[in-house]
């Protein structure tokens, strides 16, 4: 025996649908579902496949969530090594600047020597 009955309440839309034999389930097209009767109900989606049951969901559920937040711990590792890196290349800049002002440094006090061997009447390359 099948039976399918739509109301539209003032809740929303209502759908009862039973089966007493499993061999011919009811199509519920505004649901996307097929049930069928039985000694255990059906349900099934639109594409034939057994629509997942509130623990099968929940672990579904679970397992996502649980690999969003691996996900979101590498990405946040990652920002963490990608930061430290920076870092590392701003010391860097800021050892290699300091290098570069006291060559320049030793550079002027060089030519300032250099110009007082001239004043005195040496040459500085000779």
């Amino acid at each position: 025996m099948q039976h399918l009955r739509a109301d539209h309440g003032g809740d929303g839309f209502r759908t009862t649908a039973t089966s007493t034999d499993r061999e011919r389930p009811v199509t519920v097209a505004s649901l996307g579902i097929t049930l069928a009767g039985g000694s255990q109900l059906e349900v099934r989606n639109e594409q034939g496949r057994p629509w997942p049951t509130t623990a099968e969901a929940f672990r579904r559920a679970w397992a996502e969530t649980e690999r969003a937040d691996a996900e979101a711990r590498r990405a946040d590792a990652e920002t963490l090594r990608a930061d430290a890196e920076t870092l590392r290349a701003d010391a860097e800049a800021r050892r290699a600047d300091a290098g570069a002002r006291r060559a320049d440094a030793g550079a002027r006090r060089a030519e300032g020597l250099a110009a007082l061997l001239r004043d005195a009447g040496l040459d500085p390359h000779a």
